[in-house]
């Protein structure tokens, strides 16, 4: 199974309320609708381990082009707006909404001439 299939495995587990796997793992009182707080760890975790980061948990430097990527699939260059206070990106795309993950852009080749 590669990192892709593990997240998306994860990502469509449930709780269970009085399960087993869930009583005394200190984590419970984070759960609830959006399911298990280990599994939502674990996903963020495998995504950042691809350098990928979650905006609710870091948002990029305002006014610095990052790669994002949105809730309809598409990979684009955007920049958090400097002339807000929300976190919008120059799109109109909302941070943690709209740009589900971002990452910095690579390191640009050197052209020789």
């Amino acid at each position: 199974m590669n990192t892709k299939e593990l997240i998306e495995a994860l990502g469509q587990l449930k709780v269970q309320t009085g399960s087993l796997a869930c009583l005394g793992c200190g984590h419970d009182h984070n759960c609830g609708l959006h399911g298990c707080a280990l599994i939502r760890e674990a996903v963020t975790q495998l995504i950042e381990q691809n350098g990928w980061i979650n905006p609710k948990e870091r948002l990029p430097e305002r006014g610095v082009p990052v790669l994002t990527y949105n809730k309809w699939g598409r990979a684009r260059v955007e920049t958090l707006r400097t002339w807000d206070e929300q976190p919008y990106f120059v799109g109109g795309l909302k941070a943690g909404t709209d740009v589900l993950f971002w990452r910095p852009l690579p390191q640009l080749p050197e052209v020789q001439e």
